[in-house]
């Protein structure tokens, strides 16, 4: 599907089951032999040829993002495992990193399973990335500056 096709505020459930992939066994893939994994998301804004998305995995499977998404066709920028090489001079090209970051993270805590949460601003490199090369997402309502 081409990004186009995606519309701000559509959610997606995105349900397959991972496993190592047989011919790279650093990466996992959607396959018959994996684990059960469902992960959510919502497409916050789209431009070109990039999506900021809302994602919540439903289960903690290793690679679980990452592997759903590329499972679609798509990647997370900087993502050197997932994603094909950028060409020189773009924008995927000037990360040096994922553009992957949990916002916020909720934890149980044992004995008596009172919830904790923990808020986690955004690096300044992949600020100060989205600033140069997608100024507009950054500036969305509602979109954390932290």
């Amino acid at each position: 599907m081409p990004l186009s096709f995606f519309v701000p505020g559509d959610e997606f459930v995105l349900d397959g089951p991972l496993q190592r992939d047989p011919d790279d066994r650093r990466r996992c893939i959607v396959g018959p032999e994996g684990r059960q994994a469902i992960t959510r998301l919502q497409v916050q804004a789209v431009e070109g040829n990039f999506a900021l998305l809302e994602v919540r995995p439903l289960t903690g499977r290793t690679h679980q993002i990452r592997a759903h998404l590329a499972a679609l066709g798509y990647a997370i920028v900087g993502d050197q495992t997932y994603a094909p090489l950028p060409e020189t001079g773009t924008p995927q090209a000037a990360l040096k990193r994922q553009f992957l970051h949990a916002y916020s993270l909720e934890l149980r805590r044992y004995p008596d399973n009172a919830a904790y949460t923990f808020v986690a601003p955004l690096a300044d490199d992949l600020r100060l990335w989205m600033e140069r090369h997608l100024p507009t997402f950054y500036r969305l309502p509602g979109f954390y500056r932290c």
